[in-house]
């Protein structure tokens, strides 16, 4: 071997390990961005359920507070559909 072959080897293996170096930061770069989206994705899930959960607890006090006016309101009001016979003992009330 003689150093113009020498040469040339190197030169040829420092091509190859800098294609090798860029093709290796854009196969990583795109799984980065492929774990970030699904991230990303999580994230927007977790905001949604989070905002679901305290809307649910919300209306579970609701219903909890109005349950007992619900209870005065069935009571009050006839349960029969027959409106005739409701404004009859409305005026009875009166």
């Amino acid at each position: 071997m003689n150093a113009k072959k020498v040469y040339f080897i190197m030169i040829g293996s420092l091509l190859f390990v800098v294609l090798l170096g860029f093709g290796s930061l854009v196969v990583g770069d795109n799984v980065l961005s492929a774990h970030a989206s699904h991230l990303e994705n999580l994230r927007l899930n977790s905001q949604v359920l989070n905002a679901q959960q305290s809307a649910l607890a919300l209306a579970k006090k609701e219903v909890a507070k109005n349950t007992a006016l619900n209870n005065i309101a069935k009571t009050i009001v006839p349960q029969e559909k027959d409106q005739a016979l409701t404004v009859r003992e409305i005026t009875d009330i009166i």
